[in-house]
């Protein structure tokens, strides 16, 4: 009677909200939407206890844990409070705003055309099977049973980290670590230029507000990370974009912009670039390096991808430089999991000093907590082991999207190295194909977020350890009806 009872109620709620669970939402949206329905209906009223998670897991016909994962974020959102040992309650919010909020949402939701999109999608649960514009390793690549062993092993003896803030350096092994893996790309390091940063992304904020003031102009690779077009627009800097191709920057662009210009940083990768996953020849990196002694610009070096690039192609700009013009960082994070944001950062030394003062001033320290879980697993045997087996993965992946991609009369580009991208080209505009994507449940990644110009319109990055057949069933589709 229970279930019948329900099925009716729920018929009759708004269309407003998702009614059953399928391929375009995971079941615990459909507790979400179900549970904000009811709120909105009136069902269930301001300071209204709600149903405890067993009985609602009995109602719905699904596990504690989705519902538990459901009202988790009901209480994140502010709909609901959690009053520990009793349960759930209906917070005194306005219903209209409920409707309101999921308005505004899919308006900034809809919009493929600017990368807060998909910005905003890089932190919610969309299925992966259904995300080939994802930046990361599929969640079942990690060994995360290994790797809380370690952080289990590193917190036994970390008592004194929880009322201490750390050093504003980083933790001292942690960073000696980092120096002796640059020591594969023929560089000896000084630890006393290495920082940690959060992640490489703050690592890039850190250098970027140090050196940079509003005006300044910065060189980017045309396609880039999104996210560094973004950041460096938010800090109103002047943003010159240089043609990267599998040849690497277009050195003449690089000329004309710093003799034009006065740029006072270039941002870019030397392996494994994002997202294209081409890689440069020395030669390039030399060109470059000469063009900013000469012309008094900086190199931003984002080696994200490091760990993925086979030994005998360990050449970077911080391999060809006299520490005077490169600041080079690089994390693990993407090896880890996403959630551990620790980056190292190396510097010239005459800007240490001033880094040091930025973070501390800025950022503060990196949690030393999640420090000595970095050094812990990195020193591990599963990590380096765990490392091996991504290579091969990625490598077997390339190999048969290459074949998927051919198969629906698309062209694989044939200088990609086997990282986690894939930079392909479409007969079509990437940012219509992406929206018609979203409509049908798949989240992409459309060229003209990459880039400040209409050159990569026609581009998507396709996470090749993430797309799947049944992606390329739906494109074939799509093109096919062009």
């Amino acid at each position: 009677m229970k279930k019948t009872a329900l099925s009716k109620q729920h018929n009759s709620t708004s269309k407003a909200f998702a009614k059953q669970p399928d391929s375009q939402s995971t079941k615990y949206e459909y507790v979400y939407y179900w549970i904000l329905n009811n709120i909105q209906e009136q069902r269930y009223l301001p300071n209204h206890k709600l149903p405890s998670i067993r009985k609602l897991a009995t109602m719905l016909n699904l596990s504690s844990f989705t519902i538990s994962s459901a009202y988790d974020l009901l209480v994140a959102d502010g709909y609901v409070r959690a009053v520990k040992g009793v349960g759930y309650y209906v917070e005194k919010v306005h219903f209209q705003s409920i409707e309101t909020d999921r308005q505004n949402n899919k308006k900034r939701t809809d919009n493929v055309n600017n990368s807060t999109w998909l910005m905003q999608h890089l932190f919610n649960n969309h299925p992966e099977n259904h995300y080939p514009g994802r930046g990361r390793l599929p969640t079942q690549w990690i060994p995360k049973k290994e790797f809380c062993s370690s952080i289990k092993k590193s917190f036994t003896n970390t008592n004194h980290m929880f009322t201490s803030y750390g050093s504003i350096h980083g933790l001292k092994n942690l960073r000696q670590l980092f120096a002796k893996n640059l020591n594969l790309f023929g560089l000896t390091a000084d630890i006393d230029n290495i920082i940690t940063t959060a992640g490489v992304s703050g690592a890039i904020d850190l250098i970027t507000d140090y050196l940079l003031s509003p005006g300044d102009v910065v060189l980017i690779d045309d396609p880039c990370w999104f996210w560094i077009i973004s950041c460096l627009k938010m800090k109103k800097v002047q943003i010159i974009s240089i043609e990267r191709t599998a040849a690497g920057p277009n050195i003449e662009q690089i000329k004309l912009a710093v003799s034009q210009f006065k740029p006072k940083l270039y941002i870019t990768n030397a392996v494994l670039h994002n997202p294209t996953s081409f890689n440069l020849s020395p030669f390039v990196i030399h060109e470059v390096i000469n063009l900013a002694k000469q012309y008094d610009f900086y190199i931003l070096e984002d080696d994200i991808y490091s760990e993925l690039v086979r030994v005998e192609e360990n050449i970077r700009y911080v391999s060809l430089d006299d520490n005077s013009r490169v600041f080079y960082c690089s994390s693990p994070s993407k090896i880890i999991g996403g959630n551990f944001k620790v980056g190292l950062l190396y510097c010239p030394k005459e800007h240490t000093d001033g880094l040091l003062n930025q973070k501390m001033l800025s950022q503060m320290c990196v949690a030393e907590m999640n420090e000595q879980a970095i050094l812990d697993i990195c020193l591990s045997p599963h990590y380096r082991k765990h490392v091996e087996k991504v290579s091969e993965r990625l490598l077997l992946s390339h190999e048969k999207i290459a074949k998927q991609i051919q198969k629906i009369g698309l062209t694989y580009p044939e200088d990609t190295n086997p990282g986690l991208f894939v930079w392909q080209q479409l007969p079509c505009n990437a940012s219509t194909l992406a929206f018609a994507a979203k409509k049908d449940g798949w989240l992409i990644a459309p060229g003209n977020l990459f880039s400040l110009n209409e050159h990569n319109n026609n581009y998507m990055r396709l996470n090749v350890a993430l797309t799947n057949t049944d992606f390329f069933y739906w494109l074939d589709n799509y093109l096919n009806r062009l």
